[in-house]
């Protein structure tokens, strides 16, 4: 078991690369936080980035994507502004970034996207190391057969069903399910700005965020096919305490484990056949 004091230094170096500011006093900071808002600030710092944030299950620029992720789903504009800088200082970009709230928009809706893309938009302003204005990928002008081709891949990818699979898959579900796989999966999860392990951690992480565990069951799996670890999926959810809530991320465990277990079943299944 470690002492507070390794844990407080290890809170104070997270958060050094998260403010990135060469004046900053962090210790006069962490008072600060303390003395501003009590125990409330004390764990803030303590726990939230000497716990968690310095776990080496996921590196900075995920656990960034996780925070901008979970805090543009809350809606929670002070912190976002804080985390978005502290992305920008883990490795991520600025396109990354939008591409992020482009994601986020399918999964929680365009005015939080919107929001979030708008703090993002003020921090890069305020930013040397960003160019602004800078060209920005393109929206692909795709016709209705080309998004549908994409969908139906990209889709396929994450189920693993086959392609031709895909649309039986999704019929019960009517236009919902039509636009899922034409702009959701043919027109977002298909664009190149973000690999699919990043998507997945996006995803994940908004469905733990807004209380989802239902869409776990194809998004866990997706997970896994696209990279991430069951270790790492596993710390993006204990990262979510922090975010969403114990009952939430209690909850998003549960359902995660029974869907490990559930794919263990099967590959012994496989095995033993």
């Amino acid at each position: 078991m470690g002492s507070y004091h390794s844990r407080h230094q290890r809170a104070l170096d997270v958060y050094r690369t998260i403010r990135s500011d060469p004046n900053l006093d962090l210790e006069k900071a962490a008072r600060g936080m303390a003395k501003a808002v009590g125990p409330l600030g004390v764990f803030a710092m303590d726990h939230v980035l000497g716990d968690i944030w310095s776990r080496p299950q996921l590196d900075r620029r995920d656990r960034s994507f996780v925070s901008v992720t979970a805090l543009t789903c809350l809606a929670a504009e002070r912190e976002l502004r804080t985390h978005i800088g502290g992305a920008l200082n883990h490795g991520a970009t600025a396109d990354e970034i939008e591409e992020l709230m482009l994601h986020v928009s399918a999964y929680a809706g365009y005015p939080r996207a919107f929001d979030g893309m708008q703090v993002a938009l003020a921090i890069f302003a305020d930013r040397d190391d960003v160019d602004t204005p800078r060209k920005r990928p393109d929206a692909a002008e795709l016709d209705d057969d080309e998004r549908r081709a994409a969908g139906l891949e990209a889709l396929g990818s994450l189920t693993g069903l086959a392609p031709e699979a895909v649309p039986a898959a999704v019929e019960p579900l009517g236009d919902v399910g039509r636009f899922a796989v034409d702009y959701l999966f043919g027109q977002i999860w298909s664009r190149p700005q973000l690999p699919p392990r990043d998507r997945s951690l996006i995803t994940l992480t908004a469905l733990v965020t807004l209380g989802k565990v239902a869409e776990l069951e194809i998004h866990v799996p997706g997970a896994l096919r696209n990279g991430l670890s069951r270790e790492e999926i596993e710390e993006v959810i204990l990262q979510l305490t922090l975010y969403a809530g114990y009952p939430a991320a209690v909850e998003a465990i549960r359902a995660t484990r029974r869907i490990f277990a559930g794919l263990d079943d099967s590959a012994a299944d496989e095995a033993a056949g």
